[in-house]
């Protein structure tokens, strides 16, 4: 054997050292990867749908506003949301939904989803005027899902974006279910909105055309009975 063969024999103790790190880390990898992506692949699928959209009588939401105007100067101001009592309309049971004091709209949940009843400014005694009702949630959840609203022409297109960890301030909110609401005639505008599991909606962020923008955050939340 000469002395040329030794740095060769060198060259290929290290190529096959380096493979078998290689295997070796790919072999370790595997499973963390496949545990992470059947994790991602289950929460695709299933998101515990009992834990979002939930109405009890007399659960409070309050909201700061911030909204903005081309390049005027920002408005800031608090918004806050109620749960009214029971209403019966065409054998089917809602909540009000107050908002500054006054009743907004209706909602119901069923098993196939969240509806809600826009209630006008000035309702007839017998409180029956009502627009027609829009499904604002479609069960079960699931990332992907997409579900039209009939309240307006054309409908709104509603799509289940994903499942996110959102900071508002202090505090943090896992496991927030992110919708994002489209109407065919007008592109420029989108709408998205946050709801955290056994909260509600934390965070609305609407942009216009022309850079308008209002952004909703909770500040303060109050479950109810």
């Amino acid at each position: 054997m000469t002395k040329e063969e030794f740095p060769n024999r060198g060259d290929a103790f290290r190529h096959r050292s380096r493979r078998f790190i290689v295997v070796w880390l790919l072999g370790a990898l595997f499973p963390i990867i496949a545990t992470r992506v059947a994790r991602a692949d289950l929460l695709a699928r299933h998101i515990d749908q009992s834990q979002y959209f939930i109405c009890h009588q007399r659960d409070e939401w309050i909201y700061n506003v911030i909204s903005t105007v081309g390049d005027g100067p920002p408005r800031k101001k608090t918004q806050r949301c109620q749960i009214g009592a029971e209403i019966q309309v065409n054998g089917k049971r809602y909540f009000r939904r107050m908002t500054d004091g006054q009743c907004t709209s209706l909602v119901r949940r069923d098993s196939t989803g969240v509806y809600s009843l826009e209630q006008p400014a000035k309702p007839e005694p017998d409180e029956q005027r009502i627009i027609a009702e829009e499904r604002i949630a479609s069960f079960p959840l699931k990332i992907g899902n997409t579900w039209l609203g009939n309240k307006y022409a054309p409908p709104v297109t509603m799509t289940l974006l994903g499942v996110e960890t959102v900071r508002i301030n202090a505090a943090l909110y896992r496991k927030c279910i992110r919708i994002e609401r489209r109407q065919a005639n007008m592109p420029n505008m989108v709408e998205e909105e946050w709801e955290a599991p056994a909260v509600g909606m934390i965070k609305r962020v609407v942009r216009y055309s022309g850079g308008g923008k209002i952004t909703l955050t909770l500040k303060q939340y109050k479950p109810g009975k």
